[in-house]
């Protein structure tokens, strides 16, 4: 027995080294000109990214409406050790690519915590920096709504607008806000994983949290049981589905996904059975998307990456 845990345990450890080593590279992407960004996948803006701004600003560095040399620069050396920092592991990882010349513009992929509704899932966004970055805090943009029809959090509307402190989206103490020569890229990303993508999402509501209850927590339940639902169908199967054509991403879509396929059927299942409980005509709809997910995950093959 004591030989068959340590095997497990070993093999387990083997299997997290092989997803860091082999995603790690990937936690920042930098491509070139002309090959992230195009007509169906627009470089994100300010009037897009819905933070509260409405000036548009072209993507092409040598636009008069370019990011400026001390933005350019501050945002060079701030990806340099992205590679270096952002998380990259089974349970939790962010990947950010961006074009050579046009690092004002980045796609993010962050990937839902394990142990949460959003387990393993792929969530997209779009990342805008104004020529006044870093004295002002970047634009987020959420894209993993189903086309407006999907809202996955308090945090994240469906119509792509994220609501966090540390962007000034939402009223906070001076410490939560966005702070010029202090507040990074980095914590941005991290912060939404980890203070939005959580396990309790119906607690992040402003005043749900206070004086939880036994009618609360059957609330949470409730909102869980529905973004687990989501999660399977819009951050697992549509991105295995149709994984995004450019930058490469969909390698890195693909891999992520082989890599964790059998960490997501567990979790996946174990949805599925809570469902069942809870509703038996919710648990014939999780047979379905259960069905469904293991015809997509055995479709993929060994990265190469």
């Amino acid at each position: 027995m004591m030989m068959t845990r340590s095997k497990t345990k070993q093999a387990q450890k083997q299997q997290l080294q092989t997803y860091s080593s082999m995603m790690s590279q990937h936690s920042f992407t930098l491509v070139p000109a002309g090959t992230l960004w195009s007509d169906s996948n627009k470089f994100p803006t300010a009037s897009t990214t819905l933070n509260g701004l409405t000036a548009q600003h072209s993507r092409r560095s040598n636009s008069s409406q370019s990011a400026p040399d001390a933005c350019m620069r501050h945002l060079m050396k701030e990806t340099a050790s992205l590679a270096s920092f952002l998380p990259c592991q089974e349970s939790a990882s962010i990947f950010v690519c961006a074009e050579e010349g046009s690092l004002n513009g980045m796609k993010i992929f962050i990937t839902g915590p394990s142990e949460t509704p959003y387990a393993y899932g792929l969530f997209e966004f779009n990342a805008y920096f104004p020529q006044t970055y870093p004295q002002s805090a970047p634009s987020l943009k959420f894209l993993t709504t189903n086309n407006g029809r999907v809202r996955f959090n308090p945090n994240l509307y469906d119509t792509g607008y994220v609501c966090l402190s540390l962007l000034d989206t939402w009223s906070g103490s001076a410490e939560q806000r966005w702070q010029a020569g202090k507040s990074t890229l980095m914590q941005v990303l991290v912060s939404v994983q980890s203070i939005v993508l959580v396990d309790n999402p119906y607690f992040n509501e402003p005043g749900f949290d206070v004086g939880r209850s036994g009618g609360t927590h059957c609330a949470s339940e409730s909102y869980n049981r529905r973004v687990e639902l989501d999660t399977v169908r819009h951050a697992i199967l549509e991105p295995l589905k149709h994984p995004p054509q450019y930058a490469g991403l969909d390698k890195v879509v693909r891999a992520h996904f082989y890599l964790v396929q059998e960490r997501i059927k567990r979790q996946v299942r174990v949805w599925a059975d809570k469902a069942t409980k809870d509703n038996q005509q919710k648990g014939q709809e999780w047979e379905q998307l259960v069905k469904e997910l293991d015809k997509e995950l055995a479709k993929l093959t060994p990265p190469s990456i």
